[in-house]
C-alpha cells in the first residue's frame, strides 16, 4: 500500500559499521558496536506469543492424550466387570440346575423304593403257610425282593448315611417278614408301621 501524499513512509534501518547515518547526519558506528554497546551481530528476538501458543498446544496434547488413556482404561474396566458377571451368573445357573436335576433323580429314588417296598408288603400280607418254587406267589415275590434290594442299594449311593440307614433297616424289616412270616396274632401293618414312619421321616429331612 503506498502512503498518503503530503507524507514520507517512515522507515527505520539499522546503520552499517563504519558508514554515517543517513537522515540525521549522525557519525557512523565504530565497526563491531552494537547499539547497545554490545559487540556482535543483531539478535533476532522471537514474537512474545510464540512461547505461550507452544506451551498451550502441549498442553492440548496431554489432555487429548490423557483422555485418551481414561477411556481406554474405563472401557477395559466396564468390560471385565461386564464378563465377570456374566461368568458368576453362567456358574450361578449352573449350580442351580445342578441341584435340580439332583433333586429330580433323588426323588425318583424315594418314589422307586415306596413303590417296591409296598409292593413286598402286599406279598407279605398274602404269604401262603407253604409253598414251592413253583408257586406263582414264590416267583412274584422272588422278584419284587429283588428289585427292592436293588433299590435299597441306589440310595445308599446318593443319599446321606442317615437316609439309607433308614430304608435298610425297613428292607430288612420286610425281608424278615416276607420269608419268615410272623408270629401268630401280629399285624403285619403294626409290625412294619414303626420302620416305615422313621425312614420316610428320614428321607423328608434329607431333602428339605
Amino acid at each position: 500500500m503506498s502512503a498518503p501524499r503530503g507524507r514520507q513512509p517512515f522507515e527505520l534501518t539499522w546503520a552499517q559499521p563504519g558508514e554515517r547515518g543517513r537522515d540525521q547526519g549522525r557519525p557512523g558506528r565504530p565497526e563491531g558496536r552494537h547499539p547497545t554497546g554490545r559487540s556482535g551481530t543483531v539478535p533476532k528476538i522471537a514474537a512474545g506469543g510464540t512461547m505461550t501458543v507452544m506451551t498451550g498446544q502441549v498442553w492440548v496434547s496431554l489432555i487429548s492424550l490423557g483422555g485418551v488413556v481414561l477411556g481406554g482404561v474405563l472401557s477395559y474396566l466396564v468390560q471385565h466387570t461386564t464378563q465377570r458377571s456374566a461368568e458368576r451368573s453362567e456358574q450361578r445357573r449352573q449350580r442351580i440346575a445342578l441341584s435340580e436335576a439332583r433333586r429330580a433323580e433323588r426323588l425318583a429314588l424315594l418314589e422307586r423304593f415306596i413303590e417296591v417296598s409296598a409292593e413286598a408288603e402286599r406279598c407279605a400280607y398274602t404269604r401262603p403257610s407253604q409253598w414251592e418254587d413253583t408257586d406263582e406267589w414264590y416267583l412274584t415275590t422272588r422278584d419284587v425282593m429283588y428289585r427292592l434290594w436293588v433299590a435299597d442299594r441306589l440310595l445308599r449311593i446318593q443319599f446321606p448315611r442317615p437316609v439309607h440307614d433308614a430304608a435298610h433297616t425297613h428292607f430288612l424289616d420286610l425281608n424278615r417278614t416276607v420269608w419268615h412270616g410272623l408270629p401268630d396274632g401280629e399285624s403285619v401293618r403294626d409290625h412294619l408301621e414303626g420302620n416305615r414312619s422313621a425312614f420316610l421321616d428320614t428321607a423328608r429331612e434329607a431333602m428339605g
